[in-house]
Order: C-alpha cells, then structure tokens, then sequence
C-alpha cells in the first residue's frame, strides 16, 4: 500500500533560504575571522563544511548554478595554504560573493516560480 505524501515546496524552498542564508552569514564571519587569523586551519575546515552544505541543500532543489559555485568555493578553500595570504583571501571572497550572488538569484527565482504557478 502506497500512500502520496503532500509536500509545501514553498514552505520547504521559504525553510532553504533561512538555512541557506545563515550558512551564507557563517561563511562571512569565517572569512572575516581566517582574515583576523590566517594561520587557523579550522576556519578553512569550518568553511568548506559550510560550503559543502550549502551544496547538498542547493543540489536538492537542483540549483545547479549554486552547486557549481559552492563546488567551486571548495576548490578553492582546498587550493589554500596557510598561513592564508591577501591573494588567496581575496579570491575566497570573490567566490564567496558569487555563491551568495547565485544563492539569492536561485532562491529569487524559485520564490517566482512558487508565486506565478499559485496564481
């Protein structure tokens, strides 16, 4: 016996920008924080983590535009060496800006999508 099980996608989508959004708030303070402290390889470890989640939450609404930029990211966070130096902190945080960019703009154009096809 099957049962169908309803999902609110615009409850869960209005869920993934909350998360989505604070994993993005905690990937700044990280970067502001390895900036302060570039020696601490725990904020390189604390930010590919929240990288990689932010990549498995995007992969299952299939925001593979924020999949690539996450995957991405964690190239880069890899590519990093200690103690972390103003170049490579400059490109952690042009990924990171584009990761947050293509977050929004996903999460903008589902939020649409939900709204046109209610109407």
């Amino acid at each position: 016996m099957s049962e169908e099980v309803e999902i609110d996608r615009a409850a869960v989508l209005r869920t993934f920008v909350a998360e989505g959004e604070e994993l993005l708030a905690a990937m700044e303070a990280e970067l502001l924080a390895l900036e302060a402290e570039p020696h601490q390889a725990e904020r390189l470890r604390e930010l590919f983590r929240l990288a990689h989640t932010v990549k498995g939450n995007a992969s299952l609404f299939g925001f593979d535009d924020v999949v690539a930029v996450a995957h991405a990211l964690e190239s880069t966070l890899q590519a990093t060496e200690l103690p972390v130096g103003a170049a490579q902190l400059s490109r952690l945080f042009v990924v990171f800006d584009g990761l947050r960019t293509s977050f929004r703009a996903a999460a903008a154009a589902e939020a649409a999508d939900e709204a046109a096809a209610g109407e």
